[in-house]
């Protein structure tokens, strides 16, 4: 069954399948964060810098499962198969969203 996502959650999770940062990072408004791993990425490049690093560093592909949305919050659990240890894993995205652009990103 497909997610009931909105467009912009939709528009991150294909630019992250087939692995193209600029896409992904353009998901993002101008002052986006991404969470990811202890740190944080801001702005556009920043993120993109971050998908980029992200796909050399690890070889994995992201299956998603599930999603709520709770106003402008938006929970996305995948599981992560590919080249790392503890492969596979399955872990929550938390999207916030607002004028149709992720406003920050929170991994875990």
């Amino acid at each position: 069954m497909p997610l009931q996502i909105p467009d912009v959650v939709a528009a991150y999770i294909a630019a992250e399948q087939i692995k193209d940062a600029h896409a992904l990072a353009s998901c993002f408004s101008d002052e986006g964060v991404v969470h990811d791993e202890s740190h944080n990425h801001c702005g556009h490049a920043e993120i993109q810098r971050w998908k980029e690093e992200a796909d050399m560093k690890y070889s994995y592909t992201s299956e998603p499962l599930e999603s709520s949305t709770n106003e402008n919050v938006v929970t996305i659990r995948s599981r992560l198969t590919g080249s790392f240890p503890g492969s596979a894993v399955e872990l929550s995205q938390v999207f916030v969203i607002a004028n149709g652009k992720i406003l920050s990103l929170e991994i875990h």
